[in-house]
């Protein structure tokens, strides 16, 4: 029985140690592996949306996009698609090409 104790204080002290020695690491480490993994995320968008940039007023709010998007295909759109329309602008990039 008492060298089950001892076994099991070993055992114990062991585990504590490692636990120790993970949880150091780990408040060591996540800095960087978050700095890394935002990296890595950014680098993917930019693959991904290259042309995707916010712009900020591109386009006014008091256009009606159903007379833009009129003027832009040629034939008229109906003023209650003015939702669907204003989606469809913010969809475009400067030069025009759908995102």
């Amino acid at each position: 029985m008492k060298q089950f104790f001892e076994t099991a204080k070993i055992l114990a002290l062991v585990c504590f140690i490692s636990a120790l020695l993970l949880s150091l690491m780990d408040a060591l480490t996540r800095g960087a592996i978050a700095e890394t993994n935002q990296k890595k995320k950014e680098t993917a968008r930019a693959q991904v949306l290259p042309a995707a940039e916010y712009a900020p007023g591109s386009f006014s709010s008091s256009d009606d996009p159903s007379v833009v998007l009129s003027a832009l295909f040629g034939k008229p759109i109906p003023a209650a698609s003015a939702e669907i329309a204003a989606n469809y602008l913010a969809a475009l990039n400067e030069s025009g090409e759908t995102i």
